[in-house]
């Protein structure tokens, strides 16, 4: 009952925010606009009168006026010029005296200036972070990231009914089409685990790459690995690509061991790297960036994006199985007692059907390992005694 509630308070908090940064996003862009039309007629304004059908009226008009006021100026100026000529004498000898009192003023002062320079420059340091930190700039990430986790909540609550999973080929594609090729394939899950990195080193200012991660824990925790099996856009592309598994022997409980302690040293070595470089360097190797934009940085994220389409065709989700470091956190986030996930009775007969039924190899001899990713395939009638529950 306590998590069902939770359930729910997680979906209003998602669509608040959704609805809250989609119309601060729009007056945003609403401001700039109409910032864009005002520099645009004062640009019309202050141009030349070269196009203007009324020019020669207008200057001839200009040039009348401008005859009288300056002759009867000039006057008044050169009269006013005498005066001042008559007292200057006098006043350049008081000057001469003060000028000496100036310079030794002047340079007792220059110490006292070049502290409080420091002291500017370190305020404009300070600004420059809460610049940073300013969450109107992100107005456009923030809500393409609340889509993302109010799509993971309905998600959630209506896999629990099957009632969605004839519709999965349909989600997993409309998430590779729009999240992949149509935004570049941001929100990069990679690129958010690095600068999360970063911000807990207190190496970047990027507070919401953690923020978003740790809403994707909390929703895994109250809806189960929705995320690795619906939505995310790197995983609909290696699952579109699968042809069938032709390599038998990474089906058994051994090789999904070695799998998982390759994915955790793999996750060890970006950490460290990110640690050392303190950049973003996934993103200059990234296959899928590559593979979405059609954009190559270099020669080695080309070889990678080869490796990786080959891979896909005889591999379920090789990325996900071998590399993912956010799919590692998620399911450790998924063995807590109390998460949502799929789970065995005891009712049980080692029948197999769900392990032949589940690409990711997650069921086994009534044994179930933390790489599921919520498919629900093992759920699709394949069950003797149904005895696999959502929990």
């Amino acid at each position: 009952m306590i998590k069902k509630i939770l359930q729910w308070v997680a979906l209003a908090i998602c669509l608040t925010g959704l609805i809250t940064f989609s119309i601060l996003q729009f007056q945003q862009s609403k401001d700039q606009k109409q910032s864009q039309e005002n520099s645009v007629t004062e640009a019309i304004c202050s141009s030349d009168c070269s196009n203007c059908p009324s020019k020669e009226t207008c200057q001839k008009n200009s040039d009348n006026t401008f005859k009288e006021v300056s002759h009867n100026e000039f006057k008044e100026v050169s009269e006013d010029e005498f005066q001042e000529t008559s007292t200057s004498d006098e006043v350049t000898g008081a000057t001469q005296k003060k000028t000496d009192e100036v310079t030794g003023a002047t340079q007792k002062k220059t110490e006292k200036e070049i502290v409080t320079s420091e002291k500017d420059d370190s305020k404009e340091s300070d600004a420059e972070k809460v610049q940073s930190l300013d969450i109107s700039l992100y107005y456009s990430l923030l809500t393409s990231l609340f889509i993302f986790l109010t799509s993971f909540c309905i998600i959630g609550f209506l896999f629990k009914s099957l009632k969605l999973q004839p519709f999965r080929p349909l989600i997993l594609l409309s998430s590779l089409v729009y999240w992949g090729f149509i935004m570049g394939g941001c929100p990069c899950i990679i690129s958010h685990f690095q600068n999360s990195i970063l911000f807990l080193t207190g190496n970047s200012t990027f507070w919401i790459a953690p923020a978003f991660l740790l809403a994707l824990a909390l929703l895994t925790i109250l809806f189960g690995k929705i995320f690795c099996g619906w939505l995310c856009q790197l995983g609909a592309l290696q699952e579109f690509i699968f042809k069938g598994e032709r390599f038998k022997f990474l089906t058994s409980q051994r090789s999904q061991k070695i799998l998982r302690w390759f994915q955790i040293s793999m996750a060890l070595l970006l950490i460290v790297i990110t640690l050392f470089k303190q950049t973003l360097f996934y993103c200059q190797i990234d296959p899928f960036r590559l593979t979405f934009n059609l954009m190559a940085n270099n020669t080695l994220e080309i070889i990678l994006v080869i490796v990786l389409l080959l891979s896909c065709l005889f591999i379920y989700r090789p990325f996900c199985r071998a590399f993912c470091p956010v799919g590692l956190l998620l399911s450790w986030t998924s063995k807590l007692p109390f998460s949502t996930k799929i789970a065995i009775t005891n009712d049980c007969i080692s029948c197999g059907s769900c392990h032949k039924r589940c690409p990711q190899q997650a069921l086994h001899d009534k044994k179930r390992n933390d790489s599921c990713i919520m498919c629900g395939k093992c759920l699709e009638g394949g069950c003797k005694k149904n005895c696999l529950i959502i929990k």
